[in-house]
């Protein structure tokens, strides 16, 4: 039986399914992921050039690096 890699990895998500995860506001999540150091790895899926995606894996390691941003 075939497994995908995509079924194999942590979902991705939004930037806002990300603030409502984190409990901040949306434009925390935007900000965070504008920051010249270290920022919220968000990228953009092929084809999609208005919604970025952040990897629930990059998140999680994110804020355990940044977590007094976070609070």
């Amino acid at each position: 039986m075939k497994t995908s890699r995509k079924r194999l990895s942590k979902p991705s998500k939004t930037p806002r399914q990300a603030a409502q995860l984190l409990q901040v506001d949306y434009k925390s999540v935007l900000r965070w992921a504008r920051r010249r150091e270290d920022p919220l790895p968000m990228r953009l899926p092929p084809g999609n050039c208005k919604q970025g995606r952040i990897n629930r894996g990059e998140l999680d390691r994110w804020v355990l690096e940044n977590w007094e941003l976070a609070s």
